[in-house]
């Protein structure tokens, strides 16, 4: 392998090594031997195709943008190099290693990784999986300027530059044939790359087809909910595919879909798109919500539409961890997040690998639609072959949408196929692919088209293992199927069964025995001579030979959550709290739930007070504790990991919960890697909340209150709402919330929808004055061309619609700044700041906190369960809210459960900024009535102590406060109309007669701002920010339908 032997690995977790920087090609790979066949697994740099730099002169020390690979050799020599796309834009092909087609695969009873008979390299040839373009999976870029690209970037560049890198590293590759496949959205990938290589006269690339599986090849039709044709082919596909049945509840839900599909074709894009009353985007929603009425295998209210195989049921709330898909998909997640497997690999443990990301690809033209049906007839003239194979219960890319695409494709003098399909014969080494009986084909002027029938849904090679195989070789030229195989041994109980033990433990700062059960689980397996090695969560690893689950059962009183001590804190500020306990309580009535809350709790100093007040960051995904940290609770952190006092503290005043919620969040985490909704949050909160109140009994009789920030205005309304309709003895004790610069509504404020409520934003703000001025027309165009942009046309806009995207690189390249030339941009947090370009921490040490919280001794004196663990500030956490309504839409059942709602918004917040925020309230009805009564922009004065510190409306239940001075987050930009903000919650009234008045000097007023002297920023602060906001908006509206 030309001087790759020295870099050879032991067995672990993953196996492959990697740098982040360019090595030495001689270097550039290592490799270990597993089983019967290798598997090497690195980066490779690109060229930067902005600097022009050359290949061969990337200096050692600079760090390129680059892909990442596994490379999986065959067994047998093979004349075939492979390469696997998966799609998205953004998923990793690392899916495709791992679920469909690779070498690996994981046990049916747990993470052990075995050895998958059907591997393409076994039978087909060698395979290479890349993570592509830059920004999926593990494959990242360091320069800044290359964040977003075009797709032809994305393809020509990225991809071409690295093969040609992957070439001189495995020189014994550069003489086979090549062969590109892949599915869903690498159908617009790899044609793509395909007519590159035609063009390219200077390499032989020796590309002699492509395999396009599900594939996307025209982005309107088939991505775009109220395209024509999108429209008709899903109505069409789910009648032809005999999805509907014969009942009558059936027939009225497919007539439904009908009436709506046939009043939004009467109408044009622009009515579809404006008319919400049409429902055009709706169809499948309908689908979805008939098929859980209708369907029980998995449970009432509980088996739901599964659009990438209409076959198989899934679990509604994904709870169902036994459920194939969702336990091979999560295993997945864990296996590659895993600190063992980040460590074979050398990647850095805190870069995440996700199975989607969100890769924002510009389309070629504004004018050019997205598709690559256009280059098959290149392809063809060039002798390259095209398969097309469809699995034919998959409706995401539907069988329908594919043969009505092709039959309109030109290639090779002739439209579509001129013959009707006919069955895919079968021949002697396919006995065992039942499918191939079943399936069509159609094969002309060098295009093969194959419907594959016997159970195919989206992931062919998945579903269809071996008829998968037997159709590539439509393709690729191999021997007689299994005459490359290797014996392999059978899998299935070769495994040991895991141990139980139960341990009880003696917990030092309590006289309660708490027990835990420990599932013991070897790492290395032993497999008939080979080895699988089993998946070691990042979290709990307590040695290198064993993995330990904890289950917590619950304790019965406060004592064993007592923090007694904590490093960093004074003996005179631990005194000055009324006591405080920490530690992690089960989100489930049952005292075994794998999955826990991590929860901190300061009972008031005023220990006349009766309301018990819980806090919760946003995110989603984001931990309270930064809440109280650096915001409203009682202590701060410096950066040499000493506490001080918060004299602002809303302990002062009322008894504070902080939650870290939901799970995956902080120390809370996800033990089943689950997936869910708003309405499971809410469920989860509510059962752990029961279990708080078993063990803290005197807050039984507490008043509660729920206050949050940022995305906290989305889960507080689903909590809250789950509270008011308990049958718990947490119903009735709901008093106030109180949302602080909240996200309530995507479809106001999300990523294209918020394009001209920015813009406002920055206008009233006076962001367009002196200097500035030059950028507003611009912007004014480009807000109003996105009033009405659907998101493929957005695509095509500058800043993808962002128009606080364009004035922050406005900003960027006419100031100098704190931060210097190029690096001084705008702090979308508070607006009277500025931060550098590259900054990614949270304002108010968000680096002190992760460092403090990550201390062995921190974590032994707040109770988490197993260490080491990694506590990070923000989690990924995607909720499947698809079919939910905004939060905003909830307001009213609060209102009229006697629930009071206080709303601050911080006037100096682009995050969430009141704009926005200010016309999610006017389209909301609450009370009979819809808005306020008094516009925001005409309220009161709200003072706090005789200082103005804002204005506030009071109408029907709903308290708007308009904060001066402040960003997105009030408590620690403006600390008195922080505590201001709780004192009307809990009073009516900032300066109620009982409301505490903390012991400091009140703060000066806040100055307004005219200019653009100190705007802000688009720093990616993880508390919530804009962009991760935005862009969780746009990923929940595709997540069903386009997550390829």
């Amino acid at each position: 392998m030309n001087g790759q032997n020295n870099d050879e690995l032991i067995r672990l977790p993953g196996q492959h090594a990697s740098k982040l920087a360019w090595r030495p090609l001689s270097a550039i790979c290592r490799h270990a031997t597993i089983g019967e066949f290798r598997s090497i697994a690195q980066y490779i740099c690109l060229t930067n195709s902005k600097k022009n730099q050359a290949l061969d002169n990337i200096p050692s020390n600079v760090t390129q943008p680059e892909l990442f690979f596994w490379y999986i050799p065959s067994p047998t020599p093979s004349q075939n190099l492979i390469v696997w796309l998966n799609g998205g834009p953004g998923c990793s092909s690392l899916n495709g290693l791992f679920l469909e087609n690779g070498p690996y695969m994981f046990s049916s009873s747990d993470d052990t990784l075995q050895l998958n008979q059907h591997s393409w390299h076994l039978h087909l040839g060698n395979v290479v999986y890349i993570d592509q373009p830059i920004g999926t999976g593990f494959s990242f870029d360091a320069t800044p300027e290359a964040q977003m690209f075009s797709l032809q970037e994305a393809t020509n560049t990225q991809f071409l530059n690295f093969l040609k890198n992957f070439r001189a590293v495995f020189p014994e590759t550069a003489h086979l044939d090549l062969y590109l496949t892949g599915e869903s959205f690498a159908g617009i990938y790899i044609p793509m790359i395909a007519d590159a290589m035609i063009l390219d006269a200077a390499n032989d690339w020796k590309l002699k087809g492509i395999a396009l599986g599900n594939p996307v090849l025209d982005v309107s039709r088939q991505m775009n909910p109220v395209d024509d044709g999108y429209m008709v082919d899903q109505v069409d596909f789910l009648a032809e595919s005999g999805f509907w049945g014969g009942s009558s509840a059936a027939t009225e839900a497919r007539l439904k879909i009908a009436n709506i599909t046939e009043g939004c074709l009467a109408v044009g894009m622009d009515e579809r798109m404006q008319n919400p009353d049409l429902q055009c985007d709706q169809a499948m929603r309908f689908v979805s919500d008939w098929y859980q009425t209708s369907h029980t295998e998995l449970g009432a209210n509980n088996t739901c539409f599964n659009m990438y195989h209409i076959d198989k049921s899934i679990p509604c709330n994904n709870k169902d961890a036994s459920h194939h898909l969702w336990r091979q998909e999560a295993a997945t997640v864990r296996y590659l997040n895993a600190k063992e497997t980040k460590r074979a690999l050398n990647i850095p443990n805190e870069y995440p690998w996700a199975s989607c990301s969100q890769v924002r690809l510009a389309p070629p033209s504004p004018e050019t639609p997205i598709a690559s049906t256009n280059l098959i007839d290149r392809l063809i003239a060039s002798n390259i072959s095209v398969l097309v194979y469809e699995g034919d219960r998959d409706l995401v890319v539907n069988y329908v949408s594919i043969e009505r695409i092709l039959g309109n494709t030109t290639w090779a003098n002739g439209t579509g196929f001129s013959s009707p399909l006919k069955p895919l014969p079968s021949t002697s080494h396919a006995v065992n692919a039942p499918a191939i009986s079943l399936s069509l084909i159609q094969s002309e002027r060098g295009v093969t088209y194959v419907r594959v029938s016997g159970g195919a849904g989206h992931l062919v090679p998945a579903d269809v293992p071996e008829s998968s195989i037997e159709i590539m070789r439509c393709l690729i030229p191999v021997g007689v199927l299994g005459s490359t195989t290797p014996t392999l041994p059978v899998q299935g109980s070769e495994t040991s069964a895991a141990a139980t033990t139960t341990v009880p433990r003696q917990e030092a700062t309590s006289t309660i025995t708490r027990t835990y059960e420990f599932t013991v689980i070897p790492v290395v397996t032993s497999v008939q001579g080979e080895e699988a090695v089993a998946y070691i969560p990042p979290e709990r690893i307590p040695s290198a030979n064993l993995m330990f689950l904890s289950l917590l059962r619950i304790a019965t009183t406060p004592s064993a959550f007592t923090v007694q001590a904590l490093p960093g804190a004074s003996a005179q500020l631990l005194a000055s709290l009324n006591g405080q306990y920490a530690g992690l309580i089960p989100t489930s009535d049952n005292a075994t739930a794998p999955n826990n809350y991590f929860f901190w709790y300061f009972p008031s100093v005023n220990t006349t007070s009766d309301n018990l007040v819980v806090w919760l960051n946003g995110g989603p995904g984001c931990s309270s504790l930064y809440g109280s940290f650096s915001e409203n609770g009682p202590m701060r952190i410096g950066s040499n990991g000493t506490l001080t006092a918060n004299p602002y503290s809303w302990h002062l005043q009322a008894n504070m919960l902080y939650v870290e919620q939901p799970v995956g969040t902080g120390f809370s985490a996800d033990t089943s890697s689950k997936t869910y909704d708003e309405k499971d949050v809410g469920n989860y909160f509510n059962s752990f909340l029961t279990n708080f109140y078993e063990i803290f009994n005197e807050t039984k009789s507490h008043n509660l209150y729920i206050t949050g920030e940022s995305y906290a205005g989305t889960y507080i309304p689903y909590i809250s709402t789950t509270l008011t309709n308990a049958t718990t003895q947490t119903s009735s004790k709901l008093k106030g919330i109180f949302l602080g610069n909240p996200f309530m509504n995507s479809n106001i404020q999300g990523s294209i929808a918020s394009a001209v409520g920015d813009y406002d934003f920055l206008n009233e703000g006076g962001f367009f004055s002196g200097d500035a001025a030059v950028a507003q027309a611009p912007l004014a165009t480009l807000a109003e061309k996105c009033r009405t942009a659907t998101r493929a046309v957005a695509a095509t806009l500058p800043y993808e619609c962002s128009v606080l995207d364009g004035y922050q690189d406005w900003y960027a390249r006419n100031h100098v700044g704190a931060f210097g030339a190029g690096n001084t941009c705008l702090d979308w947090y508070n607006m009277d700041n500025e931060a550098p370009c590259v900054e990614t921490g949270v304002a108010g040490g968000g680096d002190d906190l992760t460092a403090y919280l990550n201390r062995a001794d921190v974590q032994a004196a707040i109770h988490v369960s197993a260490q080491p663990f990694t506590w990070v500030e923000c989690s990924k956490i995607l909720l499947n809210d698809a079919r939910n309504q905004p939060a905003s839409e909830l307001l009213d059942e609060l209102v009229s459960s006697n629930v009071k709602i206080v709303i601050g918004q911080g006037v100096r917040d682009a995050v969430c900024h009141y704009v926005n925020v200010e016309r999610v309230l006017s389209n909301s009805t609450w009370g009979g009535q819809k808005g306020f009564r008094d516009q925001p922009s005409a309220a009161a004065a709200w003072t706090v102590q005789g200082v103005k510190a804002g204005s506030v409306v009071r109408d029907r239940g709903i308290s708007y406060v308009r904060i001066l001075g402040s960003g997105h987050m009030i408590p620690t930009d403006q600390p008195l109309s922080g505590f201001g903000l709780l004192a009307e919650l809990l009073y009516g009234d900032a300066n109620a007669a009982n409301a505490v008045i903390p012991a400091v000097p009140i703060l000066p007023t806040p100055s307004t701002r005219s200019g653009v002297s100190k705007p802000v920023a688009t720093t990616t602060k993880s508390s919530s920010g804009l962009r991760q906001v935005q862009g969780f908006a746009c990923a929940l509206a595709l997540a069903l339908l386009i997550n390829c």
